[in-house]
């Protein structure tokens, strides 16, 4: 059985515009690391729920400390068409607790 968790986060546009950018970094922990299935990021290219063009970008897999993660968007990806963000996993099991803090977006100079 699958058990999505995907936080996301509805870009502001054009002010929080993706244009440029390399990646995503951030920090993740989760509370049963051996629970965990893949864990994707996600670049959507709409607002709705579950609709529109997504990229799947792998992400390595969290453990029980905080852990830095830096994904690059693959070349594949017009980072100006992103309007949502999602990071997500996968869990085997019901309980489990999944956290993510100091996302950020990295840009060419």
């Amino acid at each position: 059985m699958d058990r999505w968790i995907h936080p996301e986060y509805v870009l502001q546009l054009p002010q929080e515009s993706l244009k440029g950018a390399l990646g995503i970094g951030f920090e993740t922990k989760v509370s049963n690391p051996s629970a965990v299935k893949p864990m994707p990021g996600m670049a959507v290219s709409r607002t709705a729920k579950e609709k529109g063009q997504a990229v799947y970008i792998q992400v390595k897999r969290p453990s029980e400390k905080w852990e830095e993660r830096f994904v690059q968007f693959p070349a594949s990806l017009d980072p100006g068409k992103v309007k949502t963000l999602r990071i997500g996993l996968n869990s085997r099991i019901d309980d489990i607790t999944f956290e993510l803090r100091d996302i950020r977006i990295v840009y060419a100079r």
